[in-house]
């Protein structure tokens, strides 16, 4: 098991799901952190983003956006344009390119960036929906929840 345990002793509630004592929370269903975007570059770069999006949506020069979230949510793709546009400004404030850890964390940038416009066209509703669409932990959560099957057996 992922999960050390100091105390067995368990308890379970009316759906069937296990709650282990020992004055702690321990999940019932393991989602291991996704430990890919722990480079300097990733934290350094992700921090400029928010001024960036800002200047970004307020030049009238870019595609027409979504009017709602929902259209935003499933037809809005940051462009392969836009993330260079966000290094090259990085670059500019002194991160310079790493090609390695942009390789990494490309996938994670672009959905920083898809996030922070959401935020700014729909509030936090918007920012936490782009986040959500995309967040294993809230899939399996999901997917768990609605099989109906208790997680544990007595």
């Amino acid at each position: 098991s992922m999960i050390k345990l100091a105390d067995s002793t368990k308890y379970y509630t009316g759906m069937g799901r296990v709650v282990f004592g020992g004055g702690g929370i321990i999940p019932d269903v393991f989602i291991p952190i996704d430990t890919s975007y722990t480079s300097d570059y990733y934290f350094e770069i992700r921090q400029m983003i928010p001024p960036f999006a800002s200047r970004w949506i307020e030049n009238d020069t870019h595609i027409p956006l979504p009017k709602t979230l929902d259209a935003f949510l499933h037809s809005y793709q940051i462009s392969d344009e836009m993330l260079e546009a966000l290094v090259k400004h990085a670059a500019d404030q002194g991160v310079p390119r790493n090609a390695a850890d942009l390789s990494d964390c490309r996938a994670e940038l672009k959905l920083q960036l898809k996030a922070r416009i959401a935020k700014m066209l729909f509030g936090d509703e918007g920012l936490y929906a782009v986040f959500n669409d995309d967040d294993p932990a809230i899939d399996k959560a999901l997917k768990v929840l609605r099989s109906g099957e208790p997680v544990a057996r007595k």
